[in-house]
């Protein structure tokens, strides 16, 4: 049986199960706060959160899910196919705004104008770092509407069991943010006092 062949065995097994999410399930307005919070590093969870709730890895879930996090501009290709598998298995389709292979290399692009945007001089290289920062969220934020609707759709007994902000979590995003701000503070001063 073929790599293909078995997730698709392993998706209609999991669909024949209406208490299993299609996938993670994630509130768009948190993902979008979480990700302008931590500056886009909330990617990286969304990626291992995504890719480990897939049957794409049969002898190690998580490590495969950790590969593919740290790679994801490469691996979100394989990401949006398995939830087009899905869709597909549920007579639905995945309705983003772009096909599959350029909305992913979009976001590959997106992810090395990152990369490359500290040499452009400034200010125009944190504009373009910020643009292309920006991008990538808007395309994993399809992404992950599309899980939403699905869940919503053909598994609405599920309705409210993704992850989704409450009081605590803004607490501890704050208490995130002043410790990230006090720790560059303190790295400045420190560089400062070196010279």
């Amino acid at each position: 049986m073929t790599a293909k062949a078995e997730i698709e065995k392993r998706i209609t097994e999991h669909l024949e199960d209406p208490a299993n999410s299609l996938g993670a399930e994630i509130d768009l307005k948190a993902f979008i706060i979480l990700n302008i919070v931590t500056l886009g590093l909330y990617q990286l969870f969304w990626g291992f959160y995504q890719f480990r709730n897939t049957f794409l890895y049969f002898k190690h879930p998580r490590f495969g899910a950790i590969v593919s996090t740290l790679f994801l501009p490469i691996a979100l290709n394989g990401l949006i196919e398995y939830y087009e598998m899905v869709a597909g298995k549920l007579g639905d389709r995945l309705r983003l705004p772009l096909p599959r292979i350029p909305l992913a290399i979009i976001f590959f692009a997106t992810a090395v104008v990152q990369r490359l945007s500290d040499k452009i001089s400034e200010p125009l290289g944190t504009i373009v770092g910020l643009g292309a920062e920006i991008a990538g969220i808007v395309i994993l934020g399809f992404i992950q509407s599309e899980i939403n609707r699905l869940n919503r759709q053909f598994r609405p007994e599920r309705t409210n069991k993704g992850f989704s902000l409450t009081w605590k979590h803004i607490v501890g995003l704050i208490a995130g943010v002043i410790s990230l701000l006090a720790i560059l503070l303190a790295a400045g001063l420190m560089q400062e006092a070196s010279r």
